[in-house]
């Protein structure tokens, strides 16, 4: 594959640890499929469901995936994409074992907000991972959330105020969750960008990366860190990324 446009900022040789994508629906396709392009040719996907003609409209599919397991179609388009690319489909649920047994970079990008709780405890106590993303996707804003798994980091901060029920998130008028593909693709675009900068070894460098950033279309962004350090109110900056 031609890396020749990007290998300047991102050298895939440089990846010396697993990848793992938990959930290849709205952001999970797009991350797999992010990071297949900029040369990453070995990525684990977990999923259990399979696509359906709703998720055309916000997820890096096409209609002729409907109907197929979603691990399967995504080894089929990346392999488009990068026909070496050695994408591992696990077509199955994750459960906290298979966290136990898992390592390096993990993008935890499922539906339900009670699993992401349950694995998110799974996998803090797993020193084999080193860092960790999920996000939140709304109609007008999305939220990124990127932390390093150390036993000494405190999480107290993400885990009391940045959880929620399945009940209380946000739904359309047919009942579905409500996800617009450029949310997605700015939430995307975020996550590899940060996952890039581990990678290179440029945390230290402007613009810095942060543990958790919310962008809102319309009124800019605003973040936030969950080091030790940070003061219980939220840090608001004037900032305007668009």
């Amino acid at each position: 594959m031609d890396l020749s446009r990007s290998i300047e900022v991102f050298n895939p040789s440089m990846i010396d640890k697993d990848v793992h994508i938990i959930g290849v629906g709205a952001t999970g396709s797009f991350v797999v499929q992010t990071l297949v392009r900029f040369g990453v040719n070995k990525i684990h996907i977990w999923d259990f469901d399979k696509y359906e003609a709703h998720n055309v409209n916000n997820q890096a599919i096409r209609q002729d995936c409907c109907e197929k397991q979603k691990v399967n179609a995504q080894v089929e388009l990346c392999k488009e994409i990068n026909p070496e690319a050695e994408i591992i489909a696990h077509d199955q649920l994750v459960t906290e074992k298979d966290i136990a047994e898992m390592s390096g970079y993990v993008f935890l990008l499922v539906d339900s907000m009670k699993c992401r709780k349950e694995l998110f405890e799974a996998i803090k106590k797993n020193d084999k991972i080193v860092w960790y993303w999920e996000s939140r996707l709304g109609s007008d804003q999305g939220r990124v959330y990127c932390l390093p798994i150390d036993k000494d980091f405190d999480y107290s901060k993400y885990e009391t105020m940045h959880f929620y029920s399945d009940d209380e998130a946000e739904v359309s008028a047919c009942g579905t969750s409500i996800t617009i593909v450029s949310i997605v693709l700015s939430v995307t675009a975020l996550m590899v960008n940060q996952f890039i900068k581990i990678i290179m070894d440029k945390l230290g460098e402007e613009p810095y990366i942060n543990h958790f950033t919310l962008f809102d279309n319309m009124y800019g962004v605003y973040t936030e860190n969950f080091r030790k350090e940070t003061k219980a109110v939220e840090e608001v900056t004037d900032e305007i990324i668009f």
